[in-house]
């Protein structure tokens, strides 16, 4: 009898013999490739970067090499001593301002039925789409020396600590919320329901179930408000006045003092806490993900007493966000604060402070180019390193360089591509300053992110659909774009968004990049900034949140598009 000719029939003589079927996949080599190019890139515009900036803290100014000299010097100069102790001492404090705030919304959200849930669970991530400039410039106008709070405010001063702990609490409360929804949207419903049965009364319930339950999402929400605080470097910039950070320290040293070394190590010391939160982080989401039981929602019981108070308190905690940042918008429109009150668009000229538009154009660029160029590496990376069946070790190779970027800070990044591209010899020179190169930091600054997101979605996709495809001899790309593609559609506009607004918003980690030809808007706002002219500073910034929250109207009506033609599953 002849061999079956058709993939059905092979199946079936397979099944027979006992043997497993193997399909050959042509596409295999091409796919191995691409996933090794992407491995090129990461380590171009990672490795390569970091190595450099190791090098750069072994020399001294003339390139000799003098080992750790430099990281003497950090704990051997009093300021850079105090500046480390004030950057992990303002992250512990910090993340004790915004946890409690974040728990309330989130509570809110998910465990009450507090009025407007959906509004607030929207209003809650403002933050995410302004630089980190725009609610410090909302504390200036409420509680700095010319501030409408002034009065009230005796002799306290805003620019320090204090300024420090309120900017970067407004900063990371979206993502600590958001992490705590998750966090009690996993819960498990059914120990509430024993519980309720066994007459355990609510705050009860709250100790023993919410809590523990909750516990993971805790930490890893305490985790980001610790890391984004220590790394951040717009509002100690602008609100820190004399208190010294690391981030700001890295700053004076590279253009104030033009001192490479010192600033070299620094940004590798900076690196250690980061990196230890961000082991207890991922390990603590690890956890949190096996507590995922039954996925059911928690059926909510109306408590009118309950309901009130987390409603009240939800939109306390909202309604001052929304004043700081209409504050901001406010006073962009301002002819001179707080002497004339008086509405003018003088301060959207931006040539009047000897520069025009194009910041806002070439952020604009910047972001949309992420926006094409980040979900298409992510997801592309995730799907060969998952779902081709390449050996293993390149698989690894490409995911333990996708979760570097999470855990280096912005500046850092930003330093380590001066050494790399800004030095004598340096192969890609020609690109420093341009327009590419902010757009490739971006990216890898970005990337983690994304590939995490990729890989969720890819894990939530049957694989079965592919299966089926090599046993009828389907070709894996029409798999792929007919099949795969169309389910993480709205995970990939997701993915999307996150470049686009993360672009367009960043700061730290182009503050080194570069030129007047590509200067972004966000280091545009900076420098009026730091100029004090901050009815200015408010008006790019306020262009900035108004570009913002138009992408995320054409990515949500997009979405909407995508949900009624959603694919079957």
């Amino acid at each position: 009898m002849s061999s079956p000719s058709r993939p059905w029939g092979a199946f079936r003589a397979a099944s027979f013999t006992g043997k497993p079927l193997r399909i050959k996949d042509p596409g295999r080599p091409a796919a191995a490739a691409l996933l090794l190019l992407l491995l090129l890139f990461l380590a171009f515009a990672l490795l390569i970067p970091l190595l450099c900036l190791l090098a750069k803290s072994l020399c001294n100014a003339q390139g000799a090499f003098v080992g750790l000299d430099a990281f003497r010097t950090c704990f051997r100069e009093p300021g850079l001593t105090e500046a480390l102790g004030n950057t992990l001492l303002m992250g512990l404090a910090t993340t004790a301002v915004t946890l409690p705030p974040a728990f309330i919304l989130a509570y809110g959200i998910t465990r009450t039925r507090m009025l407007g849930a959906t509004l607030a669970s929207g209003l809650s991530l403002l933050p995410l789409f302004a630089p980190s400039l725009f609610p410090a410039l909302g504390l200036i106008y409420l509680f700095g020396r010319q501030g409408l709070a002034r009065p009230f405010m005796g002799d306290i001063d805003l620019y320090g600590p204090l300024g420090i702990i309120m900017g970067s609490a407004v900063i990371c409360l979206p993502h600590a919320t958001l992490l705590l929804t998750a966090g009690l949207r996993s819960a498990d419903p059914s120990l509430h329901e024993a519980a309720r049965t066994l007459s355990a009364g609510s705050f009860r319930r709250f100790l023993t179930i919410t809590l523990p339950q909750t516990r993971y999402g805790l930490i890893s929400a305490a985790l980001t408000c610790f890391i984004l605080t220590i790394t951040d470097f717009g509002v100690p910039q602008v609100l820190g006045g004399n208190h010294a950070m690391l981030a700001t320290e890295i700053y004076k040293q590279v253009l104030g003092q033009q001192n490479f070394s010192l600033g070299a190590a620094i940004s590798i010391l900076l690196l250690f806490p980061a990196l230890i939160a961000f082991g207890i982080d991922r390990r603590a989401r690890k956890k949190q993900a096996l507590l995922h039981a039954s996925g059911m929602a928690l059926p909510l019981r109306s408590r009118p007493g309950r309901d009130l108070a987390f409603t009240l308190l939800a939109w306390l905690i909202l309604g001052f966000l929304l004043f700081l940042f209409g504050l901001v918008v406010w006073g962009s429109f301002i002819s001179f604060w707080p002497y004339d009150f008086s509405l003018t668009l003088a301060n959207y000229d931006f040539s009047l402070l000897g520069g025009d538009y194009s910041p806002l154009g070439n952020s604009l660029l910047l972001a949309g180019s992420a926006a094409l160029l980040g979900p298409t590496l992510a997801f592309s990376g995730a799907y060969l390193s998952r779902r081709r069946g390449l050996p293993s070790f390149l698989g690894a190779a490409y995911t333990l360089l996708a979760l570097i970027p999470l855990s280096i800070p912005g500046t850092v990044l930003g330093l380590a591509y001066i050494f790399a591209f800004n030095r004598p010899g340096a192969l890609f020179a020609c690109l420093y300053g341009s327009l590419p190169l902010l757009l490739i930091n971006t990216l890898i600054h970005f990337y983690t992110v994304g590939q995490l997101a990729a890989v969720t979605t890819l894990q939530h996709i049957n694989p079965d659909f592919e299966t089926v495809g090599r046993t009828l001899a389907v070709p894996r790309r029409r798999t792929l774009f007919r099949v795969i593609l169309p389910l993480s559609r709205e995970s990939l506009l997701e993915i999307s968004f996150y470049f686009f607004v993360n672009s367009l918003t960043t700061i730290s980690a182009l503050v080194f990049l570069y030129t007047p030809e590509s200067m972004p808007a966000s280091i545009f706002m900076l420098q009026i900034s730091d100029t004090g002219n901050a009815a200015a500073a408010s008006a790019v910034g306020s262009c900035i949140l108004a570009l913002a929250l138009a992408g995320r109207l054409g990515y949500s009506l997009l979405r909407r598009g995508f949900a009624r033609t959603r694919p079957p599953q």
